[in-house]
This record gives structure tokens, sequence and C-alpha cells, in this order.
């Protein structure tokens, strides 16, 4: 455990989560107080709003190791920090909503008073039994849908902790017209976004390793986020790799987070003493049944990307696979004729409010058009995963972790 250094980004969020708090107890205390319910009432109305926000302080200034990061401190302590914090701060936004939803009522209404015969009508009809009746149901269905929110998003919320390991085996076809006949049937073994850390542990790494080569995939790909924050945090993920296995071998590229440690140069050379191909803006030929296909792989956008240098020497002919941590650049993949890109960075939302068929509403939707599966744009397709680890919050709602197959098919 040692002191972080504080960026302006988590100073500010670390303000935003504070100032939620410190209005719901406002709002919490003046509820209390009118209903008269004394003081003892209103300490232990103050009491878990003191218990589970000491935790920001410590995470906010002091980066945990693994080793101090057990199961235990995890289930007991972090994750209903977490849990009361989002939950928290959901529920504000929702009241958030509402007020605003609620101006242009107040301010009509506002407005109506300052014309005397008007506020003197408005004050009959509020006097009024009928009046007195709606406004009594009325406050009776926002009081219910209030608690109704919040039961949802706490339960929710707890839901999500015991979810985030509870990851989905998926298998996807992908239809090219243009995929070279001896390619036809190649395999794919996909692991994304591991993000290594008190979160994810190493047994659970070892079991997505077991996954994968249980399919016994002809390749396998690691497109980035192998780490959260600390660069030792990458020795569990290196020793579960090692036991990848793929006839033609395991490649993979750097996401943000191998950039946020500062050291993106040793994680890589970690990553290739466990038997992973880093690809950094470079591309090389991959021979699969007398073909050759180009795999080419850039370092995370805006953290040293450089595509130019990538494509350089590439073959115009070849079957194109794009290894790229995050899915916005698959516009300028799809210009460039590249056949398959392959992504993660998302989470697939981590935190979906709603899930409806194809229909996601997550903060990671307002972001990108591209958040979890299969996108298409002219010739080129992207499939973007979901991954295996969390971050901010370690936990996730309607989007569970995956470990994925891909199947490439001539058509």
């Amino acid at each position: 455990m040692r002191p972080t250094s504080f960026p302006l980004t988590r100073m500010i969020f670390v303000v935003i989560l504070l100032v939620c708090q410190a209005y719901l107890l406002i709002r919490i205390l003046s509820y209390v107080r009118t209903k008269e319910k004394g003081k003892l009432l209103r300490i232990l109305a103050s009491t878990p709003f003191v218990l589970f926000n000491l935790p920001v302080f410590y995470l906010t200034f002091f980066r945990p190791s693994n080793s101090f990061m057990s199961v235990l401190i995890v289930w007991m302590f972090l994750s209903p920090f977490y849990v009361w914090q989002f939950s928290s701060l959901i529920i504000v936004l929702l009241i958030l909503v509402g007020k605003i939803v609620g101006l242009p009522f107040a301010a009509v209404l506002k407005m109506l008073r300052v014309i005397p015969s008007r506020k003197e009508k408005l004050k009959r009809i509020g006097s009024s039994s009928k009046f007195q009746k709606f406004d009594q149901s009325r406050r009776a269905f926002v009081r219910t849908a209030f608690w109704g929110s919040t039961a949802y998003v706490v339960g929710s919320s707890a839901h999500g902790v015991f979810l985030r390991s509870k990851y989905e085996r998926l298998e996807k076809t992908l239809l090219f017209p243009n995929l070279p006949r001896a390619l036809n049937g190649l395999t794919i073994g996909l692991i994304s976004d591991i993000h290594s850390g008190p979160y994810l542990s190493k047994d659970e790494i070892d079991e997505y390793v077991r996954v994968v080569n249980a399919w016994r995939p002809d390749i396998v790909f690691l497109p980035g986020d192998f780490v959260t924050i600390d660069p030792s945090e990458i020795y569990p993920v290196k020793e579960s790799l090692r036991d990848l296995r793929a006839p033609l071998g395991v490649y993979g590229c750097l996401g943000n987070h191998e950039f946020y440690t500062g050291r993106p140069d040793d994680l890589t050379k970690e990553l290739e003493d466990a038997g992973v191909r880093i690809l950094r803006n470079e591309n090389l030929r991959v021979r699969f049944n007398d073909t050759n296909f180009s795999l080419i792989g850039i370092d995370d956008l805006r953290h040293g990307d450089n595509f130019p240098a990538a494509m350089s020497g590439v073959q115009g002919d070849d079957f194109k696979i794009l290894l790229c941590h995050k899915p916005y650049f698959f516009p300028r993949a799809a210009e460039s004729a590249i056949d398959l890109v392959l992504s993660g960075h998302t989470h697939g939302g981590q935190v979906v409010f709603v899930k409806v068929g194809d229909f996601a509403l997550a903060p990671a939707t307002f972001v990108s058009p591209y958040v979890a599966g299969l996108y298409e744009m002219g010739r080129s397709q992207m499939y973007v995963s979901r991954g295996v680890g969390t971050i901010g919050v370690p936990f996730r709602i309607n989007c569970p972790p995956e470990v994925t197959k891909l199947i490439l098919i001539r058509t």
C-alpha cells in the first residue's frame, strides 16, 4: 500500500460522490426532523453515511496491492462500499432528472402566481378537497416511485457483485464472402480486458485460459487491458497466460491501462516472456492451410497508435485482421479494407440499466455506437468483446463477462 498520484479527474469524481452523499443525508435528516423522530434516529440515519464514506479516502490516496486485498476484505468491506456509492450516485441523478422534468411546470405556476387574478384562483384550487386528494395521491405515487427505483438500483448493484465473475462461453460464426477458401473454418479464441488486480484473482484467469484451451482454437487474440493500474498486476496474468495453447500462436495489443501504468514497454516484455506476441504498430503474416493472412496490431488510441506504420508492407490481397483495443477506430479500419477488427475496452457497458433484445441503455452507449457484439461496415466486420474484468466498480449489471470462440466461414 502506497500513496498514489492524485489527478484532477479523480479529485472531481471524489467531490461528486461526496456531494451526492451530503445531499442525500441532508434530505433524509430533513425528513426525520419533520417526523419528530428524535435525536437517536438522526444519529442512526447518519451512521451508514459515515461508515460507507470512510473507504473513499483510503481508495483515493492509496493504491491497494493484490496481497492486501484479500477476497474477505473485498467481499466484507469494499463490495458494500461500491454498492452504496454507486446506488447513491444513481439515486441523486434520478432525483435531479425528476426536478428537471418538473421545472417547466414549476416555472409556469410561478409565473401565474404573479398575476393577481390567477393567484387567487390558484389558491382556491389548492384549498379544494378534490385538489387535496389529488395532491395526496401524487405524493404517494412519487414516494412509491422513488423507493421502488431505489430498491431496484441497490438490488441490481448488489446482485451485480455476485454476477461479476459469472461469465458466458460464447461461440460466434462470422461470415465473409471474400474469405480465402483455405481459411474457411479458422477458429479464434478471444479474451479481452482482463484487468488483473484486487477484483480478479489468478484462479479466475486460469479458468478463462482452460476454457479457451478446451476449444482448441487455431489462434488466440488478447486485445488489451491486461492490468488495471499497477505494473505488478501483470505477474498473475503472465503466469496464467503461459498455459495458453494455439497452433498459430497467441497475439495481443496494448490497451489504455497498460499506458496508465507508465511502463508499457516493461509490460510488453513480461507478456512476450509468457508467449504472447504483442503487436505494437506492426504487422506479420500468419500461414494457415498453405495460405497467408495479415495480422495487424496497434497501440491504444491516443497513447502511441500509428496505423500507417502498422499497415506498412501489408499485402493488398491478404485477408486482414486488426487488433485494436478501442472499437472507436472501426470506421477508419473499414476505409482501409480491414476485413476483421477485434476490440474490447467497453466491457459491454459493464453497468447496463435496461436491456431489451438488442437495445441496451448504459453509460457506454452515450460514448460510442460500438459497445458489444458484431458490427458491419461495408466489407468489414468488428467484434467487440465484453471482456472478463471490471473497472471503476467491481460489479456488472445485465452485462456478464465473456470468453469467446469465433469461427470464420466463407459464404
